[in-house]
């Protein structure tokens, strides 16, 4: 019989990736155009301030647990 090979080829196609998982065909998330210059530039230094708090109680988390 002829289809003693279809069954692992089809098996294989079916288990492939139909499309990428990043779909680059799709456009990226657009900005809020209400939001100003200055409103971007404040979020920013907060996220920045906030990351640098944590940091900072991680660091000394880490050196507690060290000691």
């Amino acid at each position: 019989m002829g289809n003693t090979g279809a069954g692992p080829r089809w098996l294989a196609e079916a288990r492939q990736v139909p499309f990428d998982i990043g779909k680059p065909q799709l456009r990226p998330p657009q900005c809020d155009p209400r939001v100003t210059p200055e409103e971007k530039w404040r979020y920013l230094a907060r996220r920045a301030q906030e990351t640098e708090q944590l940091r900072a109680i991680f660091s000394a988390e880490t050196d507690a647990e060290e000691t």
